[in-house]
């Protein structure tokens, strides 16, 4: 299969002939159809962080039908991974960093962290969900706000532009915070679902919020 594989650091990815990985007991083989580029990805290129990824390096973290997230695998035994804190876990692997990713015809995924999307689905346009998406689903499930109450999303960008999609999917009622005086994020909020904006200095954004919600 051809796939995009980091051979060096800081250096283009190059595009190379590899044997199709064969699948354990517990995985899934995944014909590719989409994967976005998530920020970890250049991080993983560039060998930005202390833990680097041995090369070469199959990248990529982000959906097909059958989604692949960033976390790949964990233990499913420790206090984390039984308290629903797996991304902590000792014995994690990472998808596109720990072992190889999305950037290629195939990908192997443990079952036990696959995702089948619903029928209908555009692979395309859902492939980020399998990052900033489950990133800010997961906060906003443990945050117990149920519909009808109110969440602070901090930021619109690419992680709290999905939270925002997600708490009105959920019922929440939103009040987001973006950068002072940023008109274009205070109208993106507002067509997103936020109900109130604020767009103030950032050291003052929690007194508005208890004075405007009400806590």
């Amino acid at each position: 299969m051809k796939a995009a594989v980091v051979t060096a650091f800081k250096k283009p990815l190059e595009i190379k002939q590899v044997e199709i990985p064969k699948p354990g007991p517990t995985d899934v083989l995944i014909k590719t159809i989409a994967c976005g580029v998530c920020h970890t990805d250049l991080h993983a290129a560039h060998g930005d962080w202390d833990v680097k990824p041995e090369l070469p390096r199959i990248p990529g973290h982000e959906g097909d039908i059958i989604g692949v997230p960033w976390l790949h695998s964990t233990c499913l035994h420790c206090e984390y991974c039984l308290t629903g804190r797996e991304t902590l876990c000792k014995q994690q692997t990472t998808s596109g960093y720990s072992i190889d990713g999305c950037f290629a015809e195939y990908v192997l995924m443990d079952g036990n962290f696959a995702v089948k999307l619903p029928d209908g689905m555009d692979p395309y346009k859902s492939a980020p969900l399998y990052c900033a998406g489950v990133t800010v689903y997961k906060a906003l499930k443990v945050s117990q706000v149920r519909p009808g109450e109110w969440v602070s999303i901090v930021g619109v960008g690419g992680l709290g532009s999905v939270a925002i999609k997600y708490a009105v999917a959920m019922g929440m009622r939103i009040v987001a915070v973006v950068a002072p005086n940023d008109k274009t994020a205070v109208q993106l909020s507002k067509d997103m679902g936020a109900e109130e904006v604020y767009d103030g200095p950032s050291d003052q954004h929690g007194k508005w919020i208890q004075e405007k919600v009400g806590g």
